[in-house]
């Protein structure tokens, strides 16, 4: 019982969260269930070891910066482009092999 509290409370606060750093944590996958950071306007997942950006991470509405710098990373999906809120994204010093030819008109 109590562990059911404890996760609701867990979402409750995720849904609320605004900003998010997770930088130089080993992180080697971004999950799948990351669109669910509703309201997450800033997420910093600098210097970890993550190699692909899922397709999730496109679901992240009010997204306005992403940091993923010093990673691995080689693919970007598509559904990057699907960040509508998306201003700033920073992604030096990965492994990017090819961007996703994707139109993304508010990134300045």
């Amino acid at each position: 019982m109590w562990r059911d509290i404890s996760l609701c409370l867990l979402n409750q606060v995720l849904a609320t969260l605004t900003e998010l750093n997770l930088s130089s944590n080993r992180i080697l996958k971004i999950p799948d269930d990351i669109y669910r950071l509703f309201k997450c306007t800033y997420l910093n997942l600098t210097q970890n070891r993550i190699t692909a950006i899922p397709e999730s991470l496109g679901r992240m509405s009010s997204l306005t910066k992403l940091n993923i710098n010093a990673n691995r990373i080689e693919d970007i999906h598509p559904g990057i482009g699907m960040c509508i809120s998306l201003k700033d994204l920073r992604m030096s010093g990965n492994r990017i092999r090819m961007l996703p030819l994707v139109r993304v008109y508010h990134i300045t």
